[in-house]
Parts: C-alpha cells; sequence; structure tokens
C-alpha cells in the first residue's frame, strides 16, 4: 500500500509542485490551503506523514500543528522560507518531528519523507535504556537523544569499537536523568526531539551543577540555517553535525571527545 502524504501549503505553484513530485516518487498525495481543508483532509485521507506550512491564511501553522496533535501521532513536517531559531524551536516544542526549508531539492525532501517515516517505526521497547538513577550501570557511555534508527547504529558500532557502551533515549527529560547518573561520556542530540528541542536540552545540560555540565555535547540535524548552528555553538555544544555524516568522521569525533571526557575526569 502506498504511503499517504498531507501537504498543507496556500501557495498554488509550490503546492501543485509538491503534489506533482510527491506523486511521481510513489506516494498517495491529498492537498489542502487552509487549516479547515487541512483537519477535513486529516479525517477523509489518514495520512501517513503531514508536510505543513508555517504560514497560512486563517489559523497558522503553529496553531494547525498544535491542534494536529492532540490526536495525530504520525510525523509533522514543518516547511518553512527561513527556519527562524525561534519559529523552528517554537513549532518543535509544540510536536513537529522536523522542520524542511522550501528551497530544499526535491530528492532530498523526499529522502527526508522516507526518512522519518522509518524512525517512526522505532520500537518504544527500546526505551527499556531509559536507566533509573539507582540503577544504571557505572561503565562510561555514549548517550543517543532521538529516534533515527540509522544513526543510533552508526553510535552502537563506533561505541563498540571504542570499547564503551552506548544507549539511547527519546526525551529531554530521560536525558537529564541519564547524565546526572554521572555514567554518560558524550552525548549526541538530535535538534527535534520529543516534546522539546536539542537547543533546550542543552541548554539545560550546560546549566546543571558539578561534573555534569562538562559533558560534551554533539548536536546533529537533516538541515539547519547558519543561526540554529551559531545558536548551540554559543551555547556550548562541542560539536554540531548534518546527517547523513560518514561513519569516519563520526568515530574521530567520538574518539576526540571521549579523550576530552577522559582529560576532564582525571583533573
Amino acid at each position: 500500500m502506498s504511503i499517504k502524504i498531507l501537504v498543507v501549503e496556500d501557495t498554488d505553484d509550490i503546492r501543485d509542485a509538491l503534489v506533482i513530485s510527491l506523486t511521481e516518487a510513489g506516494f498517495r498525495v491529498a492537498a489542502a490551503a487552509r487549516g479547515e481543508e487541512a483537519f477535513e483532509e486529516l479525517s477523509r485521507f489518514a495520512p501517513d506523514i503531514v508536510l505543513l506550512d508555517f504560514h497560512l491564511p486563517g489559523m497558522s501553522g503553529t496553531d494547525i500543528l498544535k491542534k494536529m496533535r492532540e490526536t495525530l501521532t504520525v510525523p509533522i513536517l514543518m516547511f518553512t522560507s527561513t527556519g527562524a531559531v525561534d519559529t523552528v524551536r517554537e513549532a518543535i516544542a509544540l510536536g513537529a518531528t522536523d522542520y524542511v526549508l522550501k528551497d530544499t531539492g526535491m530528492d532530498e525532501l523526499v529522502a527526508r519523507v522516507r526518512k522519518h517515516l522509518k524512525s517512526s517505526d522505532v520500537d518504544e521497547g527500546a526505551e527499556s535504556h531509559e536507566i533509573a538513577p539507582d540503577t544504571a550501570e557505572s561503565a562510561p557511555h555514549v548517550l543517543y537523544v532521538g529516534e533515527d534508527k540509522e544513526l543510533m547504529r552508526m553510535i552502537t558500532d563506533t561505541a563498540k569499537r571504542l570499547s564503551v557502551d552506548s544507549t539511547r533515549v527519546s526525551t529531554a527529560k530521560a536525558a537529564l536523568g541519564r547524565v546526572r547518573t554521572g555514567d554518560v561520556a558524550v552525548v549526541v542530540t538530535e535538534l527535534a526531539l520529543r516534546g522539546s528541542d536539542g537547543l533546550s536540552l542543552l541548554k539545560s545540560l550546560k546549566s546543571v551543577a558539578g561534573e555534569s555540565a562538562q559533558v560534551p555535547v554533539v548536536m546533529a540535524t537533516d538541515s539547519a540555517p547558519p543561526e540554529i548552528r551559531r545558536s548551540a555553538m554559543s551555547h556550548g555544544a562541542n560539536a554540531f553535525f548534518l546527517k547523513p555524516v560518514s561513519a569516519i568522521e563520526f568515530e574521530q569525533l567520538m574518539k576526540k571527545l571521549l579523550q576530552v571526557d577522559r582529560k576532564i575526569g582525571a583533573a
């Protein structure tokens, strides 16, 4: 059965181009120009993923997002022309899965849609890695915060080669609890998180008392305007990379950060 995508975009030319290109890519596509139409299509079409414009007549994209998240669990990608930090963070906090710049090429857009559909199938049983502070293991971990199965696989493989453990949580709250156990050597977090965002998590991690604030933090995302990267680095991120990243490049980064962590622990 074909994957169903709901496109919510008020500009006729952009909406038509998206419908044509996504249909040619093998998806079933429904389209809406305003919030009222979007909710009608939501009931009729039952999409597997939603591509939602920020700026719409009547209900704004963020208002539609908030209302959709009251009942909808499928990925919602916000469509934006600027990717301004405050706008992106607001959308992610309201439940957006990710955001896509309007100048993104169609091949990349299709790849992003497929990736998020795949990531949405992450087994929630994996959340058993969310170890409570009083039962956590003492071995150092690379902690991944997010739901990208391909990145988690790379982190797991890299950690094994470097003789450290790895674990995954999905939320900022779980990540903060895990870091406080003292066994996290490096945090790798997605920009888009459930109910929060990586920038907020970064600020929280760097504001905690004690050695936890010294844990290196790496931010990962599919795309980001320069101001997002600058904001992350200014708030203490040790690295910021766009996915996909090569296994060699990622391993070199982990080697560097794990060495930094050991020096801090030995001080």
